[in-house]
């Protein structure tokens, strides 16, 4: 059995009692989260442990417990995907380096200078970035909401954002559903129609963030979602009724963000 020293350990907490770990190479965390390597051949040993510096290992019953399966490659991936690694300084540094950069790059294609109605300068969005906490785990999309929030209350950017507008159905049993995906992902619902089967939604969205709203809808009825829409199980077959994009996507120059957010709240109640 390897040493555990000779390894980086990733822990990730499944819930409150129950801690997993991973052993990998050294440095295979940054590795994997580059891409540059897989989950196998970033792993020292190919084994889940509950407590890798005693060399406790997890059972199959208990990965099945808290992953819904014992495969190992499965769970590993899991738990480097959403666990802590133990990372050096200079990785750490790299880490915020890299997210910061797509933080950076995601205002730039979303945003716009509402006072010259020009590019944001890459120099002027990362200098109002200081002092921002910024989560080296977090998505880079809601990295960049909640620095946009960041900076208007500062007054260090005065941002227009550069919307596509969508129109989309969903059967009128999912209307609370749709509209919570949409506040989720900090969509604006600019109207709302209701008919006898549907609710259909002019929606404006980001466009860095659209695919990721579209697949949300898309899964609003192609999973079992009981609690939400009241439905006790998925329907299929002809007869079924399937969230859908009505329109093609068209480009929507909206004003500032404070007030858009507004008028999206406004249409919501």
């Amino acid at each position: 059995m390897p040493q555990p020293k000779q390894a980086q350990i990733v822990r990730y907490k499944a819930s409150k009692k129950e801690t997993f770990e991973l052993m990998l190479q050294p440095g295979g965390a940054k590795l994997y989260s580059e891409g540059k390597k897989s989950v196998e051949s970033v792993l020292f040993v190919d084994a889940i442990f509950r407590n890798a510096k005693k060399a406790k290992m997890a059972t199959a019953k208990e990965l099945e417990a808290a992953f819904g399966t014992s495969d190992v490659v499965a769970v590993a991936k899991r738990i480097l995907d959403k666990g802590s690694a133990q990372l050096s300084s200079s990785d750490r540094k790299s880490m915020m380096d890299r997210k910061q950069k797509q933080v950076v790059e995601f205002v730039r294609s979303n945003y716009i200078d509402s006072r010259t109605k020009l590019p944001l300068p890459v120099a002027r969005v990362t200098l109002a970035m200081s002092g921002f906490r910024l989560d080296a785990k977090g998505e880079v999309a809601a990295e960049a909401r909640r620095f946009v929030e960041y900076a208007q209350r500062k007054g260090s950017l005065a941002l227009r954002r550069k919307e596509i507008v969508h129109t989309v159905a969903v059967p009128i049993g999912y209307k609370s559903a749709a509209t919570k995906l949409f506040s989720n992902h900090g969509v604006s619902i600019i109207s709302s129609k209701a008919s006898a089967n549907d609710i259909t939604f002019e929606i404006g969205c980001l466009s860095g963030e659209l695919e990721a709203v579209l697949v949300g809808v898309s899964r609003l009825t192609s999973e079992d979602d009981g609690k939400s829409t009241g439905k006790s199980k998925r329907r299929s077959g002809k007869n079924s009724r399937q969230a859908s994009v009505k329109s093609a996507s068209k480009p929507k120059s909206t004003g500032d963000t404070k007030s858009r957010s507004k008028k999206g709240r406004r249409n919501k109640r």
